[in-house]
């Protein structure tokens, strides 16, 4: 006598179940799922007040209120025509000492 072997069960139908279950809870998820949060305030930025080393007149700006820069970044352009000549000056008087020199 052959023992007898128990119903073999499909697993097609479980598949579907289980597919259709994934699917029923996705759908809960998605709907009941928490929006976008909005909230108002300010946010405090870096404030770094710059100077030059010099004085002189601003003769062109690079930058703009309120833009973001960089360390090294060029913001304004400065002109000292007394620098300008004393620098004339030193220049004209290295050249004078390199050819005493020679």
């Amino acid at each position: 006598m052959k023992p007898a072997k128990a119903p073999r069960r499909s697993l097609l139908p479980l598949l579907v179940l289980a597919v259709l279950a994934g699917l029923v809870i996705g759908a809960v998820w998605w709907a009941t799922r928490p929006g976008p949060l909005l909230i108002q305030g300010e946010v405090a930025a870096p404030r770094v007040d710059v100077s030059a080393r010099t004085s002189g007149r601003v003769t062109r700006i690079e930058a703009d209120l309120g833009q973001r820069v960089e360390g090294g970044q060029l913001l304004a352009e400065l002109s000292n025509p007394q620098l300008v000549t004393a620098h004339a000056a030193a220049a004209s008087g290295l050249e004078v000492a390199r050819a005493s020199e020679a």
